[in-house]
């Protein structure tokens, strides 16, 4: 034997040496685990037998506890109770109580007695021995605190009929039972949680006898119920369950043989290897430590790189332990902080690097990052070693290693003191911007305010004088003044509209109107300027002129009157035409205005730049046709704020159409042609208090408001109107804004405070501050409306019609009107050419000797004692004064044609205005002015 193993080659002795321990150990485990995993079979078997029978027992008693709870509710339905205690209940109405509750089991059926036992209601017949039934149902009758009773009626195979007694009880006291049959077949109900097949169920009743007996090849047991003794007999076939522990046993051994198997042929590989090739082994072990080593140097070698990336990088790093202690920093650290590595590491960077001026916020901020071991990035003011201080942006990252554990803080610091500078030369370029368009929003609406006081009284006395008696030839005069005139006011209001737009301050004020207040008087005044130029111009319209809309009138007007000023314009020869109409759909009402032309027409090229700021279709055009370039523009504007649309069509040297399309409402009030009239006719009588500083300008509004009817009354200032509401009532009050001793704004917060019916008076601002500002701080007064000087007597009609209409339907007033008299009621602005230039004052008021005699009458009453006023003013440094007083001298001598004097008190006005003191020669110069305008003013009222 020894001879045949020293025979054997290594591999063979290991081979044989697998070969008897598989041997060994399967005869092993068949000696001594085989017996222990039969009896441990048998046990599991027994163990789960026993499971089995409680898991079926629970089964049964949780269906007939639910049925048990589920009768409970119907023994306890207050029918049937009354019923048991001999309610004159009906026997079909018992079966509705039965058959509307939670029953489910079509076939339960149920029987009702009274306390005596007696049956009162029956749906089945008892076949038990009358014994059993009075024994449990004299039980369920009497016991103290009765409980359900089951009984087993009869039986037929696994088929039985069990009979449950239910107490009906009425305030704690057995009044009666329910007794209810349920048919169970114990085959059927296990059927789908037990192979029914192979056991043997039944229900056994105390002191019955058991048909199951245990025997040989089956093991029995029972589970008891808790009803009166009730339990159920569950018997399991041994045979089967030996068959199974057999199979299971061969399945073990079979899956034993194959894991050794496996396991020795496991061995043998492994320890092929490791024993008979050790060598082979340990070269693959030297070449992977080689591979290792290689990749360590590597990595070596891109940890310096890295390194060296840190070191050399422009940003400062900074690296810190988790206690925050720099433990790293490079080179642009040392740079920009001054501070040392060595002097860096161990310390905490904001002890070296903060001071005084630190935002302590952010430094919180930083501080909770850190602790929270969070991200973070933030702005902070740093100081160096010098204690010179710079702006860095921070970015500190935690960094953690494999295990999750905090390793260290790394610190980004990027220097952006020289962005903050770069940001803050912005921030101040964008401060000058802001403050030079502010200042150009001041210089429009000073110039919009000093052009429209002058010429507030140029076209006010022109639209007067065109309703006098005139010959053709002034007819034609004072047409041409008025264009002329409306014309420049044309300009100045497409310029403060470009600004507005630029400041997107445009808006929109809607209110209701109808198209006849729209295009009143318009179509006729153009009909003749067109007439002049011997053009067609036909109006075609499609809508009810009674028609009322909700939407901006005058912004619509606005749209209406550049679109035909601009065909007028550009047409020579030929026709305008102008269509109106309504377009409807299911959802929006659009109104579509289209103006069409036989003018010079523009070429294609153009069609999208006639729409920009300042352009028109050629530049040639502006030079021979002249305009602004502004008024397409602000058109297309305009027509964005309504979300409306505007397109052209046009043809070179053959016309052009334009057609504008804006979404509209409907007005739900409408007012007719009959109730317009009546309003107008409501204003006779009507009494108007006129705050006015200016006379000219007084003096139109007065007769404005006269020719309709309405009585007037003027105030010079806040201070005189308050006192004249004082003295009397009035309808409605004419506002201006800048006015001496006490402003418009003032007097109308003063006004609206009173505890008088005054409070409620309707006050019309009347001003020449085109600014939407100016004119929002005069509406949050408590202003109804603003009408921009000079006044169109449409305008003035609509606000009337607006807001004194409805004011004096619920107000009347009684107070009568003083009497005016030139002296006190008007407050005079005039022009010059020289001193005082009187046949151009004749001309443009149409040689009215009368009406210029008033004008020069009330510049004498105003202004006779105003050279001593100055004087003294200008002694005693009072600059609000000299304002004032210069600033009436500028707009009564423009008015009267007196340049010479309207251009020295404009000089001392824009003085006075910055809080200079004018020279003494300049201010005696002004009195002089003033005084020889006064002789020439006193020579004429002499001699006429």
């Amino acid at each position: 034997m020894i001879k045949f193993l020293k025979r054997l080659s290594s591999r063979q002795m290991f081979g044989l040496f697998i070969a008897v321990g598989f041997l060994l150990t399967l005869a092993t485990s068949e000696l001594l685990i085989a017996p222990q995993t039969d009896t441990a079979l048998l046990t599991a078997q027994n163990e789960a037998s026993e499971a089995e029978v409680i898991m079926a027992g629970a089964y049964l008693k949780q269906y007939l506890e639910e049925r048990e709870s589920i009768l409970k509710q119907v023994a306890n339905n207050p029918a049937l109770q009354g019923f048991v205690l001999g309610s004159a209940i009906s026997k079909s109405e018992i079966r509705d109580q039965i058959t509307t509750s939670q029953i489910n089991d079509k076939r339960l059926q149920i029987n009702l007695v009274d306390f005596s036992g007696e049956l009162i209601y029956q749906e089945f017949e008892l076949t038990l021995h009358e014994t059993t039934i009075d024994f449990h149902l004299k039980k369920a009758l009497n016991d103290k605190s009765p409980s359900t009773e089951v009984v087993v009626l009869s039986q037929l195979g696994n088929e039985y009929q069990l009979l449950l007694l239910i107490p009906i009880t009425y305030s704690g006291s057995v009044e009666g039972a329910l007794l209810a049959k349920l048919p169970l077949d114990l085959n059927s109900f296990y059927a789908s949680i037990l192979e029914t097949a192979k056991r043997q169920l039944s229900i056994v009743e105390p002191n019955a006898e058991n048909n199951l007996e245990s025997t040989e090849f089956w093991h029995r047991v029972e589970y008891q119920l808790p009803y009166s003794g009730l339990a159920l007999s569950y018997g399991i076939d041994t045979t089967q369950l030996q068959q199974r522990r057999e199979a299971l046993s061969k399945d073990i051994a079979l899956a034993t043989v194959v894991g050794f198997i496996c396991a020795f042929a496991l061995l043998y590989l492994l320890g092929y290897q490791l024993i008979l090739n050790p060598y082979k082994q340990l070269e693959l072990s030297r070449l992977k430590l080689a591979r290792n080593s290689k990749l360590l140097r590597e990595s070596e070698a891109q940890a310096r790189t890295l390194a060296k990336v840190a070191e050399h990088a422009k940003d400062s790093i900074i690296i810190t332990n988790p206690d925050g202690r720099v433990s790293w920093a490079n080179e642009a650290s040392s740079k920009l902080s001054g501070y040392s590595f060595e002097e860096f590491v161990g310390q905490k960077p904001g002890h070296l690097l903060q001071g005084k001026d630190s935002n302590p916020e952010t430094i919180a901020e930083i501080a909770a990052a850190v602790k929270a071991q969070q991200h973070i990035r933030r702005e902070l003011l740093n100081y160096n070693k010098d204690g010179h201080s710079y702006w860095i942006d921070i970015d500190i990252s935690p960094i953690f290693d494999a295990t999750g554990e905090l390793e260290s803080f790394i610190a980004v610091e990027r220097e952006t003191t020289e962005q903050r500078r770069l940001q803050q030369k912005v921030a101040e370029a964008l401060s000058k911007a802001e403050t030079a368009s502010q200042a150009k929003s001041q210089f429009l609406a000073n110039m919009s305010h000093e052009i429209r006081t002058p010429m507030n009284g140029v076209l006010g006395l022109a639209q007067l004088l065109i309703k006098t008696p005139l010959n053709e030839e002034q007819s034609r005069y004072l047409h041409s003044l008025q264009s002329s005139g409306q014309h420049m006011m044309d300009i100045l209001n497409d310029i403060l509209d470009v600004s507005k737009i630029e400041q997107g301050k445009l808006k929109l004020d809607p209110h209701n109107f109808c198209l006849e207040q729209l295009t009143d008087n318009l179509f006729s005044s153009y009909a003749s300027i067109a007439s002049e130029k011997s053009l067609e111009f036909t109006v075609n319209t499609s809508i009810d002129k009674n028609t009322w809309y909700f939407a901006d009138a005058s912004r619509i007007r606005q749209i209406l009157l550049n679109l035909i000023n601009n065909a007028l314009k550009f047409t020579e020869v030929g026709s305008i035409t102008i269509f109106l109409s309504q377009i409807q759909t299911q959802q929006t009402t659009s109104l579509q205005i289209e103006v069409a032309d036989t003018g010079i027409g523009i070429d294609q090229d153009r069609l999208t730049s006639i729409f920009e700021p300042f352009n028109q279709g050629e530049l040639s055009t502006t030079r021979r046709y002249g305009g602004t370039g502004l008024g397409l523009s602000i058109i297309k504007q305009l027509v964005q704020l309504f979300d409306g649309r505007i397109t052209v069509h046009s043809e070179l040297g053959k016309g052009s159409s334009f057609m504008v399309t804006l979404p509209i409402e409907l007005a739900s009030a409408q007012k007719t042609q009959a109730i317009v009239e009546a309003e107008q006719t409501l204003f006779k009588g009507a009494k108007a208090l006129v705050v006015e500083d200016n006379r000219v300008n007084a003096m139109i509004l007065s007769t404005f408001l006269e020719k309709r009817g309405m009585q007037t009354r003027v105030a010079v200032n806040g201070l005189e109107a308050l006192a004249a509401i004082n003295e009397q009532q009035f309808d409605v009050i004419f506002m201006d804004n800048h006015m001496p001793k006490m402003d418009g704004i003032e007097a109308t917060r003063l006004i609206r405070k009173l505890d008088s019916r005054s409070a409620k008076t309707p006050i019309i601002a009347c001003t020449a501050d085109a600014y939407a500002d100016s004119q929002n701080m005069m509406l949050e007064s408590g202003v109804n409306y603003v009408l921009t000087k000079p006044l169109s007597e449409t305008e003035l009609d609509f606000s009337l019609q607006k807001y004194l209409a409805e004011f004096l339907e619920v107000n009347d007033s009684s107070m009568p009107v003083e009497g005016n008299d030139a002296e006190s009621k008007y407050d005079v602005k005039t022009q010059d050419l020289s001193i005082l230039d009187i046949e151009q004052l004749r001309s443009v008021f149409s040689q009215d000797n009368q009406l210029v005699s008033l004008l020069l009458q009330t510049f004498w009453d105003e202004f006779s004692s105003a050279g001593l006023e100055l004087t003294d003013a200008y002694q005693a440094t009072d600059f609000e004064r000299l304002t004032l007083i210069s600033h009436s001298l500028k707009g009564s001598s423009a008015s009267l044609y007196a340049l010479a004097l309207n251009k020295i008190a404009t000089s001392v006005e824009k003085q006075a205005r910055e809080q200079q003191l004018p020279s003494s020669d300049l201010l005696d110069e002004l009195v002089k002015t003033l005084q020889q305008t006064l002789d020439e003013v006193r020579l004429y009222l002499k001699n006429h």
